[in-house]
């Protein structure tokens, strides 16, 4: 899961660009168009890029923040995104940091029986999803995961949970058939904390720079901002599907009242929750 965020993430500003100029005020002006058709007096969606800083080879620099925001009629979904960052400065690693906020009254979203059960299994997810992660790479990959903080109130219902997860690759002890300039994450951290009202989620990554996605010929954010600009219909679509996805979570969340049966999250609403379903304008 936390491979894939990342890749989420990253696609979106990291791979090679060749020599451009774009305005900031047509890029932003191009997104603003997308997200006009969910922008009402109950929502409101955004996403602006501060920076955008493209050489004769790569992506160098871009800095955004973005927001999504649902009004219902139990609730409110707050979701602050304050700060994504892509960097690449010659001769150095790719990096990647994001920080997003969530405010939403979370027990009245999920009911206490529902996060109780997930604070009990937050332990054996974290562990079982390292497993995985580091199954094919043996010694070349390092990892640390553990729930950190998981207090609760004078019922035992949890009130508080926090859980790290960090990991490194070491690209000198691939296992044979795993070649270097095929891999693209070779470090991150996330930490994500939870209580009754707010969620929190820090992210940084680290990428190899020697990427074969990194060299000449490969299609990267440049390609995506051209067609952005253009209005390609294939862009615009995969976008708006994506947006669609967390404006279907949201618009379930802010109508659950504590008591009512929820409906059940459809397989892409969970892809999107996850972190797992990356738009395929993006691959």
């Amino acid at each position: 899961m936390v491979r894939k965020i990342a890749l989420t993430l990253t696609f979106l500003f990291s791979l090679l660009a060749s020599a451009s100029t774009f305005n900031l005020d047509d890029v932003n002006a191009a997104i603003k168009e997308i997200f006009a058709q969910f922008n009402d007096n109950l929502t409101s969606v955004a996403v602006t890029l501060q920076e955008l800083t493209i050489d004769e080879e790569l992506t160098r620099h871009v800095l955004a923040n973005g927001n999504f925001t649902k009004l219902g009629t139990y609730n409110r979904f707050d979701l602050q995104i304050p700060h994504v960052e892509y960097r690449f400065d010659n001769g150095g690693i790719p990096t990647l940091t994001a920080r997003l906020d969530l405010n939403l009254d979370i027990l009245k979203a999920f009911g206490h029986n529902q996060l109780n059960n997930m604070a009990a299994n937050a332990a054996q997810m974290v562990k079982d999803y390292v497993n995985g992660l580091t199954r094919d790479y043996g010694d070349a990959a390092t990892t640390d995961a553990a729930v950190d903080v998981a207090e609760h109130d004078s019922d035992g219902n949890v009130t508080h949970l926090k859980m790290h997860l960090s990991g490194k690759l070491d690209l000198s002890k691939l296992p044979p058939g795993k070649a270097p300039d095929q891999e693209f994450l070779i470090g991150g951290e996330l930490i994500f904390e939870v209580n009754l009202n707010e969620a929190h989620l820090d992210w940084h990554s680290e990428f190899n720079p020697d990427y074969a996605g990194f060299n000449k010929g490969q299609e990267g954010f440049k390609a995506f901002v051209e067609r952005l600009l253009a209005r390609d219909k294939d862009t615009v679509a995969e976008i708006t599907q994506y947006v669609t996805s967390i404006d279907d979570i949201a618009s379930d969340l802010v109508e659950r009242d504590g008591t009512m049966s929820s409906r059940p999250w459809s397989s892409r609403e969970l892809q999107v929750m996850l972190g797992t379903a990356t738009p395929a304008i993006f691959k």
